[in-house]
């Protein structure tokens, strides 16, 4: 775990982005694109960075919107629901592990 609590593993990336802005560190700077944001240990929730993402969620101390991977989140949205066509994204945990 680093001094934050938050493991490596749980960071986003550009191979694991964050699932709901689909935005990571590595994306270049002003943009408005970037996520500095985290999956929880257990991954139910994810913790992302964008403001605009977050509907009417208020940011916790470290500057994070906790969105709720299955079932309704109180950002307003329902993450992994089917899109248009029909598809269903899977899983609707965030999985966490070093890649």
């Amino acid at each position: 775990m680093t001094s934050a609590g938050v493991a490596p593993a749980q960071r986003f990336t550009a191979r694991k982005p964050c699932p709901i802005c689909h935005g990571h560190p590595g994306l270049p700077a002003g943009a408005g694109s970037r996520c500095w944001g985290f999956a929880s240990a257990d991954g139910a929730y994810v913790h992302c960075t964008r403001e605009e993402s977050a509907g009417p969620l208020v940011a916790d101390g470290a500057g994070t919107y906790a969105h709720r991977l299955a079932g309704p989140c109180n950002c307003g949205g329902t993450h992994g629901a089917p899109s248009p066509n029909g598809h269903r994204p899977a899983p609707t945990r965030y999985e966490v592990r070093d890649i």
